[in-house]
């Protein structure tokens, strides 16, 4: 299955962006899908340096850094934090009793910090967790999660939001919202699962559910067949969230 987002370059800020194919047969785990194009920039080594952002599952992960290995260009990986059944675990023969699939996954994880110029951790926890692991402190840093909240704050007056309410059929309900990616580890599964039990508890609930991803079909669904006030947008321009923020509970 091929996963064309898009090859025509976009700007952002002072930034060109360009979005590349995807190639996978797996949707609901897209760190699986190969980028070659992604694979090729990488080894062309044209640029100054090489920001490699997703997991060690990913293939095309693997395959970039190898490619900059080899060209010998700096390259830094940006990760959260490792995997749980990383933790404590010394690149030693202790390892080999874990399993093959875990003892490939730590040494393939050991060779990334031992060879990327730098690491960018999401936060000072996995900062720490990485430097556990046996990254020299002085290769990695931390990047704290962040969201600038004053676009959030009293954007709208309370005419605004009502109206907003009563054009979408939600004015006398309780509104709670969910906004980000539809992938697995984001849990909207269960939060849909949790959804339903408490409607079959109260009947002035409503749902707005904010994002787009593998999951949507499944998303779809409980829409259509909810019971219950059900919004779902999809994705939305960054200038749009603060009015549907503003109207959930």
């Amino acid at each position: 299955m091929r996963r064309h987002y898009a090859d025509a370059p976009a700007v952002i800020g002072e930034a060109e962006v360009r979005y590349l194919s995807a190639y996978g047969i797996a949707p609901r785990r897209d760190e699986l899908s190969v980028h070659p194009q992604a694979i090729r920039e990488c080894w062309s080594g044209k640029w100054t340096a090489f920001i490699l952002s997703g997991t060690i599952a990913s293939p095309t992960v693997l395959l970039c850094c190898l490619a900059l290995f080899l060209r010998k260009k700096p390259w830094i990986l940006w990760l959260e934090r490792p995997h749980p059944k990383s933790q404590n675990a010394p690149w030693g023969p202790t390892v080999l009793y874990r399993g093959p699939l875990r003892w490939t996954r730590n040494a393939v994880m050991s060779w990334l910090l031992k060879n990327c110029t730098a690491l960018i951790a999401m936060g000072k926890l996995a900062r720490q967790e990485y430097i556990d692991l046996g990254i020299s402190p002085h290769k990695v840093y931390s990047l704290p999660y962040s969201c600038d909240s004053s676009r959030f704050a009293n954007v709208f007056n309370e005419l605004e939001i009502r109206k907003f309410r009563e054009a979408n059929g939600i004015c006398n309900r309780v509104v709670l919202l969910f906004s980000g990616q539809l992938i697995e580890r984001k849990g909207i599964e269960q939060l849909i699962k949790l959804f339903n039990r408490l409607s079959s508890l109260r009947d002035n609930l409503a749902f707005m559910i904010l994002g787009d991803g593998p999951l949507r079909p499944a998303v779809e669904t409980f829409r259509d067949n909810s019971t219950s006030k059900v919004l779902f947008p999809g994705h939305l321009p960054q200038a749009q969230l603060p009015c549907w923020f503003a109207a959930a509970d």
